[in-house]
């Protein structure tokens, strides 16, 4: 059962570095912008993460449920957590600054928008 956790946990690894690949290789080479590079590196991030686990789904089911269900939170949170690193890590080596203002603002729309509603929360409560 270690051998097929070792191969699953490998395979959802693999997921993320072909996507990662993916991404860096066509930023280099063409001229696709970073937004459809993205979604497409999802996408084969999502489809290997499929893959991996209907495998584990023909590999435990019959022997156990509970390590069923175990391999499939597991590939959950992975996948997760693979989707987000590789945005956020692909956004940094390429958008950081327009990410960065980005983020300026809407730290500072939501710093005023949120006092003038808190003020006005206030005033209707005095009423």
């Amino acid at each position: 059962m270690i051998l097929a956790y070792s191969i699953y946990i490998i395979s959802l690894g693999a997921a993320f570095y072909a996507s990662y690949k993916y991404v860096t290789y066509t930023m280099k080479v063409t001229n696709i912008s970073l937004h459809t590079n993205l979604f497409v590196a999802s996408v084969l991030n999502l489809t290997i993460y499929s893959l991996a686990i209907f495998n584990w789904f023909l590999y435990t089911f019959l022997r156990s449920e509970a390590q069923f269900i175990t391999g499939l939170q597991l590939g959950i949170w992975l996948y997760i957590t693979s989707e987000v690193s590789l945005v956020a890590t692909m956004l940094y080596k390429y958008r950081n600054i327009e990410v960065m203002d980005w983020l300026h603002s809407i730290w500072y729309f939501i710093k005023t928008k949120s006092s003038k509603a808190y003020r006005g929360i206030k005033k209707l409560q005095k009423t």
